[in-house]
This record gives structure tokens, C-alpha cells and sequence, in this order.
């Protein structure tokens, strides 16, 4: 199962999240959606996000390590435009 077909969806659910702000692959989901995969659903799901923000697709992301939980925990900084420095 891949999830490229809700690409798009991720890109806005991000965009939407504030800058400075930390952030599980999970809540990117609706929460229904979330519950709705199985267990090996979600891993591949924070797989397939990991690879996306390594691939630098979500400008702005940045892969923190794993956090308490074994999560994988990303931070979304302030994308600066061709005109900042």
C-alpha cells in the first residue's frame, strides 16, 4: 500500500501546522484515519513520510530522532523566500 495518493493532502495539513512547531507523523492523520490503519499500516505510513522529508519534498520539515515514544518527531521551520536572508 502506498500513499502517494494523499500527497497532497500532507503538503497542506502541513503548511497548516505553525513554524516553530514539533510534530508526529501521526498528526498529519485524522485521528479516524490514524485508528483506522494497523499497526503495520502506520509504520509504513511514518516510513513513507520520513523518506518524503529526507527527499527534501516538505521544505521547511526537519527529522528531529525519535522521541520518547519511539516516534519519529519532525519540526517545521519558517521557509525563507527568495527575497530574505
Amino acid at each position: 500500500m502506498g500513499f502517494d495518493f494523499i500527497l497532497d493532502e500532507l503538503h497542506q495539513t502541513v503548511d497548516d501546522i505553525p513554524d516553530g512547531a514539533s510534530f508526529f507523523a501521526k498528526d498529519l492523520l485524522k485521528g479516524a484515519e490514524w485508528k483506522e490503519l494497523p499497526v503495520g499500516g502506520r509504520i509504513r505510513f511514518g516510513k513513507y513520510f520520513k523518506r518524503k522529508v529526507e527527499n527534501g519534498e516538505f521544505p521547511g520539515v526537519l527529522y528531529q530522532g525519535r522521541d520518547n515514544n519511539n516516534s519519529a518527531s519532525y519540526k517545521k521551520e519558517k521557509v525563507r523566500g527568495a527575497d530574505e536572508k
